[in-house]
């Protein structure tokens, strides 16, 4: 299943010297694992985005006929049977590096003031969706940590949540999550999210309803060394992981055929597979697991000793002695 860039599609200037996706040629194909930040094969990327639909963002515009107050919500744009538009990055990539989401993305209003959801002042919550979290929101001067999330609302098209708009009910009202460390919340995962009415006067809040982490937390952003768990071709993906853990990667079917079941691949922060060299590099995520003599190895890696590293670990240094624990065994045991 190869998806490609339309022929009109164009990106905006990339301020290190070439355009955003604006130079690949027309029909050229676009690598599946860039069209979303969900971690699923690429058929169901592809009836994402083919079921998105844009919506004007001022749905709420009203007018007064005989005296009385009348919303007018509009219909959804009639273009290319409403699909919306994208704006691929350089790449092409429909993954926005995190220091350009403001440039691709949208404000908190595209999914809090959508057409079908309770008019503002009833108090009531909108339905409930899942989304895609395509990484926390992080101010641009980069000085401060992340305040809120970015959400995939279908491939190309994210929204900024800030921290402030973000609620979770208790005993059927919102409470701030104000605080809480959105750090914690990386690319693939999903969360459970709708927009909450609270009153004429106050904005219109983002309820957290339930949150499924990703393997890529795990990870963090650095290449990871994971082993090809299965494929399947027809839908267009790979399963990698190791250690009980996995995530689905979208492919061609040509790629699905060419990675077979136990080869090791090397994921990188922007999602795409290089070359396995035979062995981790300095700054490579593993997946660790220990055998039933309580040894620790490395999913995808040829049998050899893992060594721990005697400093490093700040204030994590615990966790040296839990896996210190487990090498010296008798200890807790992960597969």
């Amino acid at each position: 299943m190869a998806l490609r860039r339309p022929r009109h599609v164009r990106g905006a200037a990339d301020p290190g010297g070439s355009p955003a996706g604006a130079e690949e040629a027309p029909g050229t194909p676009i690598d599946p694992a860039q069209l979303s930040f969900a971690d699923r094969d690429t058929r169901w990327i592809a009836g994402r985005h083919a079921g998105a639909r844009e919506v004007p963002h001022d749905s709420r515009t009203g007018r007064w006929p005989d005296g009385r107050p009348e919303s007018v919500v509009p219909e959804s744009l009639d273009r290319a049977g409403n699909v919306p538009p994208v704006v691929p990055a350089a790449g092409p990539s429909l993954r926005y590096p995190p220091d350009q989401g403001r440039r691709f993305g949208f404000p908190a209003g595209h999914l809090t003031d959508r057409p079908g959801t309770p008019a503002a002042g009833n108090g009531r919550a909108a339905t409930a969706h899942w989304y895609t979290v395509a990484g926390p929101a992080r101010p641009s001067d980069g000085a401060r940590e992340a305040d809120g999330l970015w959400l995939e609302l279908s491939p190309g098209r994210l929204v900024e949540v800030p921290g402030g708009l973000m609620h979770t009910l208790h005993s059927g009202s919102p409470e701030s999550l104000e605080g809480l460390c959105w750090e914690l919340f990386r690319p693939g995962d999903t969360v459970r999210v709708s927009a909450h009415h609270r009153g004429l006067t106050e904005p219109t809040c983002v309820v957290l309803r339930d949150w499924r982490p990703g393997l890529r937390g795990a990870l963090g952003d650095v290449p990871a060394v994971l082993t090809v768990l299965g494929s399947d071709p027809e839908s267009g993906a790979l399963r990698l992981g190791g250690a009980g853990r996995e995530l689905q990667y979208p492919v061609t079917r040509a790629a699905a055929e060419r990675h077979a079941e136990g080869h090791t691949v090397r994921l990188t922060p922007d999602n795409r597979l290089v070359p396995w060299s035979g062995a981790p590099e300095r700054g490579d995520a593993v997946l660790l697991g220990c055998d039933e003599a309580g040894v620790l190895f490395a999913h995808g890696v040829p049998a050899g000793p893992v060594l721990l590293a005697g400093d490093g670990w700040a204030d994590d240094d615990w966790i040296r002695g839990e896996l210190a624990g487990a090498r010296n065994g008798p200890a807790p045991c992960w597969p």
